[in-house]
């Protein structure tokens, strides 16, 4: 389940499929489950033992978050200070657009209920030749040579 927004945090949610590579849906019971034969927690710590979590056992933070996305940053040579917990939201927001999803469906798997989702949008190569490739390949018919030029004015 998941809210559709992200400010909405007492309404209801609603269940959202997600898609492998191959097509086939993932079936979180059935990776929680895997997860729970490699992660062994005994049964009675279930409870109190969060599911994502540091080696130490800690649960996940944001600050913690920030502080891998800057280190794989450094990691590949570039300026961990320009990256942090929304390059996540930034990075999978593009890829979408990159991969021609609509923007409706970038906007509900973001959880945004505006258009501040383009705030997040970022061009890409692989967009530039994409959309470099329909404007060359749409037919396109000049209709203003058909009509005498005729200017409106208001008065």
């Amino acid at each position: 389940m998941m809210r559709p927004c992200k400010k909405l945090r007492y309404h209801g949610g609603k269940t959202v499929p997600v898609f492998l590579f191959d097509g086939s849906v993932l079936t979180p019971v059935q990776e929680l489950l895997r997860l729970f034969r490699v992660d062994r927690v005994p049964p009675e710590a279930y409870a109190t033992t969060p599911l994502f979590r540091r080696s130490s056992g800690v649960s996940f933070t944001t600050d913690y978050v920030r502080e891998v996305v800057r280190f794989l940053m450094r990691s590949v040579g570039l300026p961990p200070g320009l990256y942090g917990g929304h390059s996540l939201r930034i990075g999978g927001a593009s890829a979408a657009l990159a991969a021609n999803v609509s923007e409706a469906v970038i906007r509900a798997m973001g959880r945004w209920d505006s258009d501040v989702y383009e705030l997040y949008l970022r061009g890409s190569l692989a967009c530039a030749r994409q959309m470099g490739s329909v404007i060359a390949s749409t037919s396109y018919e000049d209709f203003e040579a058909m009509f005498d030029h005729e200017e409106f004015v208001r008065f």
